[in-house]
């Protein structure tokens, strides 16, 4: 059944849909169980659910693949994902599917057989990503919803990686594994799984923060944030050929229905690709699609296309009936009907030896004997009754295909004889196959904990624009970073930053595309003679850019470079940052758990909920191609407001919280956690209001319409 080229891979969110996919034709499936995935609310399997489906699925010679891909915090990652994944991993478990970098060391050092899939919420934007975990130990990395077919082809090229994308599904509006949205707005965390989905809610635009009347639309039109659903069924070819081996369907939280009838069409179309045959798309298979499930239609993602109004499902989907033929041969050919492994088989048939049949499939055997055959008084046992009999496989996991028969003349059987030999030579052909696929794991890696305190802490503020800089030069900071959107020459920023004792740091977008190297090669020379102290990066992408052109500095890894843990510490750490960024999911019991002396806890921001490859005023008014950044507003129906910050250079939105995180007054509670630097960050503040804020946090003053973030709340 599977591809050496092309798998289809398929959700699952129950044992029913895990049978549903094979039987429609899926190679792999994906799934969660009782921890750790990023579909929480699913009908998710307990262990012996998840045992279950790993022998389903080998026998029937598919795979299964296990969704870990949540931030672990430390406590989950060392007394609880060994005993989750060990029995699963011994029964043979083909892969897990992890976010966290703490994770992926953990399962490489203590599950050494086991693949690794590197999740789209690792936000793997191009080929620098996938050559760095692919060094870390990962097997294939799941590319961002986001990437064109030619940053594809450039992971293809650069990296041994199998490549899974997304052809079919939901897609979410923020780039996977940066979004805070759910987590802020409503408590309820993307990062852990249960994200509440404020992208599908209505919203008002306000092309700038000032405006009193939002950009008009029609009255069905605000689902602003929502996008449709993707169907690439189209570009399949297009798609392989620029070097995806496994083609993904999303939709864990769906029925069975709807997995084995997208399933089914995509079988289709595969088995049309490797026959080499014409390709072309039945309208009616497109139908089918559309009928099982849309968001105002569909859209083919951003393969082709960087962004597009018309991948925006503005409007509520009309009620549509349902195709009850279409369902009924779903339900009757992929529900009520389980895949079956297709084997041979051969009998031996003798009077002097004992009877045998053994059964093959492409690369295991299995059989069984009985008493040999006795004397034929009347009427002997003939051809067709081996067959028939030997054949009767229904209630297994099996279809007899054909059967090489060797029968001495004149030799008899009973049927119940028969019987009992095909029963014990399909229980051995299953035992055999399941056996190979069993492993032992090791013992659990030891784990020394310490946690060292840090004496003092620094204070660092975060420029976003040119008027701020002043304010941070006069004021009682020690360190500046300065973002790729301040304009000016940055040896002038450079020079003032030294002359009045500070320290400073250049910082990378956090999303960093093809089209953002690009735009750094044209200003490395720039930034290498402005002589910057080191480098704030959020990316293993923008990491990878620094290394190719040799920036010299200290490298400082911010908070989307998640260190929900010390052993995503390490991994960071080994490849050369010195200085990390807590998370602001973890609240303050569980940054004191953590070992704080070399990173810096951000006590001052509007926090980034959502970088979007998508632009709201391309969507509803055009391009502006702004030369600076530029900050427009969502409303929701509860009349927060959002800043959405335009950035041209890298061609994405970033929206901000409706109000800003402070936490500079807790100062008792920051100054046990031991941190190294504390972090004032910026977006579109004016100079004023820079310095008020600056002293504030000095101060430890209080400050009025903030929130405290997750630092006494935390999330699940």
């Amino acid at each position: 059944m599977k591809s050496d080229r092309i798998e289809i891979l398929a959700p699952a969110g129950s044992l029913d849909a895990v049978k549903a996919a094979y039987s429609a034709g899926a190679d792999a499936v994906y799934i969660g169980g009782s921890k750790f995935g990023a579909r929480a609310f699913a009908d998710n399997p307990d262990e012996e659910g998840l045992k279950y489906a790993i022998d389903y699925a080998h026998v029937r010679d598919r795979s299964l693949y296990l969704t870990v891909n949540t931030l672990f915090k430390e406590r989950e990652l060392w007394d609880e994902l060994y005993d989750y994944l060990k029995p699963l991993y011994e029964q043979g478990l083909d892969a897990v599917i992890v976010q966290d970098l703490g994770v992926l060391k953990f399962v490489r050092e203590n599950f050494p057989d086991m693949h690794i899939h590197a999740s789209t919420q690792m936000t793997c934007t191009g080929y620098e990503t996938a050559k760095i975990i692919e060094k870390l130990g990962a097997n294939r990395v799941v590319t961002a919803r986001e990437l064109s077919l030619k940053e594809i082809r450039s992971i293809r090229d650069n990296t041994s990686l199998e490549i899974e994308s997304f052809v079919h599904g939901a897609m979410c509006y923020s780039y996977s594994g940066q979004c805070l949205f759910s987590s802020l707005a409503g408590g309820r965390s993307g990062n852990r799984g249960r994200c509440a989905q404020p992208c599908r809610q209505s919203y008002k635009f306000y092309e700038h923060m000032d405006d009193k009347k939002p950009v008009s639309t029609a009255p069905d039109c605000s689902n602003l944030l929502s996008l449709k659903d993707m169907n690439a069924l189209d570009i399949l070819p297009q798609i392989v050929d620029a070097g995806v081996f496994s083609l993904k369907i999303e939709g864990r939280m769906k029925k069975p229905e709807y997995t084995a009838g997208v399933v089914s069409i995509y079988r289709k179309y595969v088995d049309l690709l490797l026959g080499g045959g014409a390709y072309r798309v039945d309208a009616e298979d497109q139908r089918k699609l559309f009928d099982l499930f849309n968001r105002d239609g569909f859209s083919r993602g951003y393969y082709e296309t960087h962004n597009a109004s018309s991948m925006l499902a503005l409007k509520e989907p009309k009620f549509r009936a349902r195709d009850e033929e279409w369902a009924g041969y779903i339900k009757k050919n992929y529900i009520d009907t389980e895949a079956k492994r297709h084997i041979s088989g051969a009998v031996y048939v003798s009077r002097d030896n004992p009877v045998s049949l053994e059964l093959y499939t492409d690369n295991t055997a299995g059989g069984a004997t009985i008493e040999p055959a006795s004397q034929a008084l009347n009427r002997p046992t003939d051809e067709a009754t081996l067959n028939k009999q030997l054949s009767k496989l229904g209630n297994t996991d099996f279809v007899l295909d054909d059967l090489s028969i060797t029968l001495q003349d004149s030799s008899f059987i009973t049927v119940g004889a028969l019987n009992e030999l095909r029963r014990a030579a399909v229980d051995n052909l299953r035992e055999n196959i399941l056996a190979a696929h069993l492993r032992t794991a090791p013992t659990k890696t030891a784990h020394e904990k310490s946690i060292s305190k840090a004496s003092s802490c620094k204070t660092v503020v975060q420029i976003h624009l040119a008027e701020q800089f002043e304010a941070a030069l006069s004021e009682g900071v020690d360190e500046i970073y300065l973002d790729h959107t301040v304009k000016g020459d940055l040896a002038e920023y450079v020079g003032l930053a030294r002359a009045n004792g500070k320290r400073i740091f250049y910082h990378f977008p956090n999303v960093f595309r093809l089209r953002d190297r690009l735009h750094f090669e044209g200003r490395a020379q720039e930034i290498i003679s402005a002589g910057f102290d080191g480098f704030l990066l959020g990316s293993l992408e923008a990491y990878g850019f620094v290394k190719d052109y040799s920036l010299a500095g200290e490298l400082i890894a911010d908070y989307n470079l998640y260190t929900f843990n010390d052993s995503a510490k390490a991994v960071l750490s080994e490849l050369g940052f010195s200085r990390f960024c807590a998370s602001p999911e973890l609240n303050s019991r569980e940054l004191s758990g953590l070992d704080n002396h070399d990173s810096e806890i951000i006590v001052y921001s509007r926090t980034a909920m959502m970088t979007t490859a998508n632009c709201l005023n391309k969507t509803l008014s055009g391009c502006k191609h702004y030369d600076k950044p530029v900050f427009g507003m969502l409303s929701d129906k509860d009349n927060r407001r959002f800043p959405v910050e335009f950035d041209c250079i890298s061609c994405s939105n970033i929206i901000y919280n409706c109000v800003p995180t402070y936490i500079a007054d807790l100062s008792d509670k920051l100054s046990k956690l031991g941190f190294g630097a504390r972090r004032i960050a910026f977006t579109y503040e004016d100079a004023d209001a820079a310095k008020d804020i600056i002293r504030a946090v000095i101060d430890a003053s209080s400050m009025r319409d903030i929130t405290r973030g997750h630092f006494n709340r935390g999330v699940e």
